[in-house]
């Protein structure tokens, strides 16, 4: 452990007192640690949706229809709205523990596989555990951890590296 946190401490992005860590920059070890992230959406890492109710009223319902559950969490740019809401969401990206479950609850149907870039949901699979590690619930709404909601969204596409920062 010590070498990590004198690597770390070597790049300015933690500062120690000793053996004593007593300031993390973690904008930029977030920043960091996405640049060494795949993609959010690499091909075969999601499962695309369409909302059959449509996205927003899809987005409205999240907590009712996720009041009782700790198998879907909200991530990307639907999490960052319950943080700091820059512009309309258009595509609601969920880390998902049960595939057939989220999409009963949530009424999603496969989006055509000739029309993937319709998609207004997608389903994220991929290292569920720790990526839900510090989830919470916001205003009803399951959302995974900020630190998390942020890597997602730097490794993500379209305008949510932005939604990151």
């Amino acid at each position: 452990m010590s070498k990590i946190v004198s690597a770390l401490a070597d790049d300015d992005l933690l500062t120690r007192d000793g053996s004593t860590v007593t300031d993390v920059n973690w904008a930029d070890l977030l920043r960091e640690r996405a640049a060494q992230a795949p993609a959010l959406l690499a091909p075969g890492s999601y499962i695309p949706m369409v909302a059959r109710r449509g996205l927003d009223r899809t987005l409205a319902d999240l907590s009712t229809a996720l009041a009782d559950t700790d198998a879907v969490w909200v991530t990307g740019s639907a999490g960052a709205q319950t943080i700091a809401p820059l512009a309309p969401t258009t595509q609601l990206t969920l880390r998902v523990s049960d595939v057939s479950a989220a999409r009963r609850r949530l009424k999603l149907l496969p989006a055509p596989p000739d029309q993937v870039s319709r998609a207004d949901v997608v389903l994220i699979t991929t290292n569920y555990d720790v990526a839900v590690e510090g989830a919470a619930r916001r205003n009803n709404v399951p959302v995974v951890a900020p630190s998390q909601l942020v890597l997602d969204c730097l490794t993500g596409a379209g305008r949510m590296p932005a939604e990151g920062e």
